[in-house]
């Protein structure tokens, strides 16, 4: 019968870094979090961009009923045009 003996595994220290590299790192950590934070202050929308989406909605759906309107009354044109245009029907009313 073995025993094994369990090793620890730890980590290691890290040498100190020259003032330099610090300086370096911390700049870099400073960036990153102003960086962030613009980030989550572009991402909220404000109050003016809620109500110029609520408005551009809103002319959407006027845009749409238009077009809808459009093609409806085209659609009735053709049919009374091709109405008067044939000859050969009687209507009797």
């Amino acid at each position: 019968m073995m025993i094994t003996k369990k090793q620890s595994f730890s980590y290691s220290r890290v040498d100190k870094l020259d003032s330099e590299e610090e300086q370096h790192q911390k700049a870099q950590i400073l960036i990153e979090k102003i960086l962030k934070d613009i980030d989550n202050l572009t991402k909220r929308p404000t109050p003016l961009r809620r109500k110029a989406a609520k408005v551009s909605a809103k002319v959407g759906l006027r845009l749409k009923r238009i077009r809808v309107a459009a093609r409806k009354m085209r659609l009735w044109l053709r049919r009374r045009i091709e109405q008067y245009l044939r000859p050969s029907t009687i209507r009797f009313r």
